[in-house]
């Protein structure tokens, strides 16, 4: 553009223009930050003991607002940013020109008649515009600038979570498919639909979707974006508005975790010893040949314990998702797995310590009670021993909130019977009471050395028993009043049976007369 007085007069406009855009932007987030404290004040105001329907409702609720609005923040701020960028570029290219220098407006149409522009004028009177006014939010066309830093770019997002991201017309994702394939998705709304398009990576390593190819994944969707070239033709579908990922501290890149020694193997893959910012930690490694299905379910494990901390609950410290295979870090936990260490000869455990156990395991669970949060799968194995014997609840690869629970009676082989209540083994009826009768049995394990229950009986042969009425024996050094306690735990009707709040109170009790 050549400037002169008439486009002076546009630019100057263009400034005032952006100025008050910016002023409004500034405004919506401080109004939007504020809702957000509101919001968060809101939510810590709810009791944890709380789990009446209303108010567990109400939580989930809030949550929900909140993760909405943080999402808003986060894609407003982008938008500040980027005001923020063309108004500093604009005002310093105007900056010292004195309009009275300035010749006349020239009509470029008519250029060829009155003939060339005085290089006098084109020289220092030039004004690039595509160094300031850029699509918002575009992605970077550096080629040193890691896919991994896009805002746009998801990682190992499931198919389903990135659906509830699109919402309007043009609203883009980038993601990694979760079925460890290796390839990239452009995920967009389009037409009211949700539309997943395979990123075709090419011999030359470059990125095709159905037209030319690019260097990066960055080139083809800034390409589609600033051309609004239909992603295929076929769909027609074009990209207009990324959409940030909303990133907090649990999100974790694969590059500042440093594996080392393998300390043991699950259902999803192998669990390692790791190091973490100098700092020792575990890390649970998805293997690739999990399908998709199990994938969320090994996903689902950290989602549940973002939102927790407790002593007695293993602490997560974040996920790895931009790239195969998915990370799980937690803290590192030394005493490994408490049936270990029941099992080890070599480590006798007093009375009092094991009630202190007792009373770990009830703590742990009573907060996860709170959270209204079924483990499903409470057990000796799942708990871990950290110094001083503190025992923490672990493997939540089964949890759900109570809420979200859908009865599944076609897995029902994968219950772990012997630790099971009656109700979820027949019905798949799964409560905080169906943990109660697992607290049961778990207690009976710390008691009897890590023995295997119902010793002797298959898996059909323990079910059957346990309809007919049986209930295991005391084992040895068991206290009287802590087996009274179990034997609450494993009544059959689940409304007869103590909750953990109550478990709590008691074996606190417990512990202070027999410490």
């Amino acid at each position: 553009m050549v400037l002169n007085i008439l486009t002076l007069e546009t630019m100057q406009h263009s400034l005032s223009a952006l100025s008050e855009q910016l002023n409004t932007l500034q405004d919506n987030i401080s109004q939007k930050e504020n809702d957000l404290r509101i919001l968060d004040e809101e939510k810590r105001h709810i009791p944890p003991e709380s789990n009446t329907e209303t108010a567990v409702l109400d939580l989930l609720t809030k949550q929900k607002d909140y993760r909405d609005l943080s999402r808003e923040i986060l894609n407003l701020k982008c938008h500040e940013a980027n005001v923020e960028q063309q108004l500093s570029c604009l005002q310093e290219k105007l900056q010292g020109i004195d309009p009275d220098q300035l010749p006349l407006g020239i009509d470029l149409k008519d250029q060829q008649s009155l003939g060339p522009i005085p290089q006098t004028v084109t020289a220092s009177r030039t004004i690039k515009l595509s160094s300031i006014f850029k699509p918002d939010k575009r992605p970077s066309s550096n080629k040193d600038v890691p896919l991994e830093d896009e805002a746009w770019y998801h990682g190992a997002l499931p198919r389903q979570e990135t659906e509830e991201l699109l919402k309007q017309e043009g609203d883009f994702i980038v993601r990694f498919k979760t079925d460890a394939s290796g390839q990239y998705v452009l995920s967009c709304r389009s037409a009211d639909k949700q539309r997943h398009f395979p990123i075709v990576k090419q011999d030359d390593s470059t990125y095709r979707l159905e037209g030319g190819s690019f260097g990066s994944i960055q080139e083809l969707v800034n390409h589609h974006m600033s051309t609004q070239t239909p992603v295929t033709k076929a769909s027609n579908a074009m990209i207009r508005n990324p959409i940030s990922k909303v990133k907090d501290e649990h999100d974790l890149r694969h590059e500042d975790i440093l594996l080392d020694t393998k300390l043991g193997q699950g259902t999803f893959g192998d669990v390692h010893k790791a190091t973490f910012k100098n700092k020792p930690v575990s890390v649970k490694k998805c293997k690739a040949t999990v399908d998709a299905a199990m994938r969320r379910k090994f996903l689902s494990e950290a989602y549940i314990l973002k939102n927790y901390n407790h002593p007695n609950i293993v602490k997560l410290i974040g996920v790895a998702t931009d790239r195969h295979p998915i990370y799980i870090v937690m803290e590192l936990v030394q005493g490994g797995d408490l049936l270990k260490l029941l099992r080890d000869d070599s480590k006798t455990l007093s009375v009092p310590e094991r009630i202190k156990m007792s009373e770990d395991a009830a703590s742990g669970m009573a907060y996860l009670e709170g959270k209204s949060c079924i483990h499903r799968d409470l057990a000796a194995r799942n708990c871990l021993v950290g110094t001083k014997n503190i025992l923490k609840i672990s493997d939540f690869g089964m949890s759900r909130e109570e809420e979200e629970y859908q009865i599944d009676t076609n897995n029902m082989r994968q219950i772990p019977i012997k630790w099971t209540a009656p109700e979820a083994m027949n019905y798949g009826r799964y409560t905080s009471l169906s943990d109660v009768w697992s607290y049961g049995v778990l207690l009976w394990e710390i008691f009897s050395i890590g023995s295997t229950p119902y010793l002797g009986m298959n898996n059909n042969e323990a079910r059957e028993k346990i309809e007919g009425g049986y209930r295991m024996n005391q084992p040895p050094e068991y206290p009287d009043a802590v087996w009274e306690w179990i034997q609450a735990c494993w009544r059959k009707e689940p409304e007869d049976r103590p909750n953990f709040s109550e478990i709590k109170t008691a074996m606190k009790k417990i512990h202070i007369i027999f410490k």
